[in-house]
């Protein structure tokens, strides 16, 4: 219960005591008057509605000098009273009247709903209004004094629940859950489960099943997909440091390794600052795929580097980039300060911070990360559920679940394939990411002209990429497929596979050109 409640509550109480004392004590000195008219509490009752309302009708008054005190204490309070009713229902007319019919005149337009009106929901939609001037911002009454007027924002009481029997079209009330406490943003998802709104929700968690309205945002998830994407490799045979092997570090990693397939004979090389030891455990498949503490031709490698972050100086000097990816800015930022007072560097150096840092690009902060397109990832879950939906046309018997039915797992992989695309276009066209999503059709047709021996060098890339992600969650090969298990008999090298399994990795190639629909629908 929220706390304006509880004190207005506390209030009301307060006040019903006081004016039933009130009442209880005009009766006790009145009764012993024999001209006296209030004798009981229905009497004295009548006799103080009509003076809190300032009608006095004369028929009851009292005739005692105690019963006078509390009639004249009556007659002030009949002014708290009319400021009270005229208060309560301005109020009414500005927190819900008005809002009410403002939003039924809007009912064709974009609402979105924030929970709160912290840095982040007001960064988020300072990014909306610029796309969509016309776009209705709603936040609830309490966060007014933290919601900036330039968002020309609408502060009301109407919670989604409510704002749902009025939107005309559902699918554009958009609802999102960004507080601090991922439980509650969690269960106050699920309580909309049923309305048909969109739902974002900030969490580090996920359910086995979700909705097609629904996203979940995860911040260490969306900051590594924004550094890959923004920042792509330059080259198949980059040095790369990593500092920081904790949440923000393990999610950069993963990334990484998911989403720098280039081609097959790659040899990208990442060192490990830090405390990577959980990293490590949560990945025992990962030599699978890499090589581990040594360099392999063709192959990547992972280094582990044992003790201080700033061990071996030697690496930051070679590497083509440094990227600083701890928990704790404060922390980063100290360790940015020692390397450039200790260790020339040539490469690159990044760091996940808020506040821009000479000679470093910093990435991750609030106003890169809380933007539509990670929160909302409306592209990204369209690809998905397509790539999803076009494999489940395509295998026999049409025997795969709908993507309202797909677990986790799957639903991931469906959006580490999708997020893929990215790569593949630069692949195709090798153009820098900043070009894209404009260049979807053309990489869509440089696929579709692609010679049988090309065809199969792609074909291998997203073998390698489907395998990687398959070992970073843990599975291995097996020669029955066995989900429980985590065992499938494709985790084998691309060579080993027959040419009807080849073929199927054209489908995640062909997305392109979706890709290029729904940018030309935007």
């Amino acid at each position: 219960m929220k706390k304006k409640t509880i004190r207005n509550l506390i209030l009301i109480i307060g006040a019903l005591l006081v004016y039933t004392l009130l009442l209880w004590l005009l009766v006790l000195v009145e009764a012993g008057d024999a001209s006296a008219s209030i004798t009981d509490l229905p009497t004295a009752f009548w006799y103080s509605v009509t003076t809190l309302t300032t009608v006095g009708y004369g028929d009851t008054y009292p005739v005692t000098g105690v019963g006078r005190v509390i009639g004249f204490i009556f007659q002030l309070m009949s002014l708290g009273v009319l400021v009270a009713v005229i208060s309560f229902l301005a109020q009414l007319l500005k927190e819900r009247v008005l809002p009410l019919l403002r939003l039924r005149f809007a009912r064709n337009a974009s609402w979105y709903w924030f929970s709160g009106g912290s840095e982040k929901e007001t960064a988020l939609a300072r990014r909306i209004r610029q796309d969509d001037p016309s776009a209705v911002l709603l936040f609830p009454m309490e966060a007014k004094s933290e919601v900036p007027a330039s968002l020309n924002a609408l502060c009301c009481e109407p919670r989604p629940e409510e704002l749902a029997l009025i939107k005309k079209d559902l699918s554009d009330l958009h609802v999102f859950f960004l507080g601090d406490d991922s439980f509650d943003n969690e269960k106050k998802t699920a309580a909309l489960r049923g309305t048909k709104c969109r739902v974002y929700c900030l969490s580090e968690r996920e359910p086995e099943i979700i909705s097609e309205q629904e996203v979940y945002f995860h911040p260490c998830e969306g900051t590594a997909r924004l550094y890959w994407h923004r920042y792509p490799l330059a080259s198949m045979l980059e040095r790369i440091v990593l500092v920081g092997g904790g949440r923000f570090g393990r999610a950069m990693l993963e990334q990484g390794l998911a989403f720098n397939v280039i081609s097959p004979g790659q040899s990208i090389r990442y060192w490990l600052c830090g405390d990577w030891s959980e990293f490590a455990r949560e990945h025992p498949q990962l030599s699978s795929f890499v090589s581990l503490e040594r360099e392999e031709r063709g192959k990547d490698a992972v280094f582990f580097v044992p003790g201080a972050w700033n061990n071996n100086w030697q690496i930051f000097r070679e590497a083509d980039r440094i990227i600083f990816c701890g928990d704790d800015e404060e922390e980063t930022a100290e360790q940015l300060e020692i390397l450039k007072r200790c260790c020339p560097v040539k490469g690159t150096v990044y760091a996940r911070l808020s506040q821009a840092v000479d000679g470093v690009i910093c990435f991750g902060g609030t106003a890169d990360l809380f933007v539509p397109e990670l929160i909302m990832q409306r592209s990204l879950n369209r690809l998905a559920i397509d790539l999803h939906e076009s494999y489940r046309a395509k295998t026999e018997g049409n025997k795969l679940p709908a993507w309202n039915e797909l677990g986790r797992f799957l639903r991931h992989s469906n959006l580490s394939s999708a997020d893929h695309l990215f790569m593949k276009a630069r692949i195709l066209l090798g153009h820098e990411t900043e070009t894209f999503p404009d260049r979807w059709q053309q990489a869509a047709e440089k696929f579709r002209n692609l010679s049988e021996s090309e065809r199969e060098h792609c074909r291998e890339i997203e073998h390698e990429r489907w395998s990687r992600f398959h070992y970073l969650n843990n599975w291995e090969y097996g020669p029955v497929r066995d989900n429980a298990r985590r065992i499938h008999p494709l985790l084998c090298p691309y060579d080993a596979l027959s040419p009807e399994e080849r073929a199927k990795d054209d489908y995640s190639w062909e997305l392109l050109a979706r890709a290029a629909e729904h940018s030309g629908e935007r």
